[in-house]
């Protein structure tokens, strides 16, 4: 006897509302007896003490990546004590710290700053940087780190705008539809994905050799200045950085942005092939610098934008 499409439908309906249900009921068990999956920014550790969770960024890799940048270890009182005078520091690698670490980076120097100029007033200077991240990253930290109740914030961004998480490497949807990128960034919050993200992760961490982590997220890839994809980073650039300052501008929080500085620590990664590539490094090397920038000047005649020439330039 044939079945109506009415009972048809509800039929198919019931399974899928049987395995949704098992879902839900799962994440909730995990949510209450596998507390190590949540991952919040910050984690308590006594009375009105709490410390930075170095493994919040996961959620902003694929659990493919081998390597995942790690924020700095902090521990400060929460709530903030009266008269203290808190700076959040937000920013990537430069930020973080490299190439100095603990020596000389910009919080560490701010920090000496400020003690040496507010005498007798408590100084918190917080490093929230990483390496290898952006602002579709930094635009969920600033959110986050408003419970540290900043009274001054500094950004330092903009290096990895391309290569960084979701920028080139961005999937055909998230391209079209920026918003996307924000909503995975909440599923992975599911501690089931969590869950899963972490199996995965250790299979991909066993299989990698040696590994580079902006290698790794730039993938070898080289942009061109005037395409597309270049533009479209350049206007979510833009937008990330307009919704940051406004979330500290809600709550009357000032903020200081920092201009984009050259990196001549670095070569890049890739960049469109150089004819007289090798040349140029040999020149420059042996402290040839007519012959270089001769060589580079040819070079950038017949390619105004290629990055390896400007590195190189920038090193003479």
């Amino acid at each position: 006897m044939a079945i109506s499409r009415k009972k048809a439908i509800v039929f198919s309906i019931i399974p899928v509302g049987f395995l949704l249900l098992l879902l839900v009921l799962a994440e909730f068990a995990l949510r209450i007896f596998v507390p190590s999956l949540s991952s919040p920014l910050l984690t308590p550790i006594a009375d009105n003490m709490v410390e930075v969770n170095r493994g919040y960024l996961d959620k902003f890799f694929p659990a493919s990546s081998a390597l995942i940048p790690e924020l700095k270890p902090a521990k400060f009182l929460s709530p903030k004590p009266p008269g203290t005078f808190r700076v959040l520091c937000l920013g990537e690698s430069s930020m973080f710290g490299v190439p100095y670490e603990m020596s000389a980076n910009i919080p560490g120097i701010f920090r000496k700053q400020l003690r040496h100029s507010l005498p007798g007033r408590d100084v918190d200077v917080i490093n929230l940087a990483s390496s290898a991240i952006n602002t579709n990253v930094i635009k969920v930290l600033a959110k986050e780190s408003l419970q540290l109740e900043p009274d001054l914030v500094l950004i330092y961004t903009g290096h990895n705008e391309f290569y960084g998480p979701d920028g080139v490497g961005a999937s055909f949807l998230e391209r079209h539809l920026p918003f996307l990128t924000g909503w995975k960034y909440q599923l992975r919050d599911l501690r089931l994905v969590r869950l899963i993200q972490r199996a995965l992760h250790g299979i991909a961490t066993r299989n990698a050799g040696e590994q580079n982590l902006m290698k790794q997220v730039s993938d070898n890839a080289w942009v061109d200045l005037h395409s597309e994809d270049a533009e479209r980073i350049f206007e979510l650039f833009d937008k990330n950085l307009r919704e940051i300052l406004s979330t500290f501008r809600k709550r009357n929080i000032p903020v200081l942005v920092s201009d984009i500085t050259s990196n001549l620590m670095f070569a890049p990664f890739a960049h469109p092939p150089v004819a007289l590539q090798d040349q140029i490094v040999a020149a420059v090397n042996s402290g040839n610098a007519p012959q270089a920038e001769q060589l580079l000047e040819r070079t950038l005649v017949s390619d105004s934008t290629n990055a390896f020439a400007w590195y190189w330039q920038g090193l003479l």
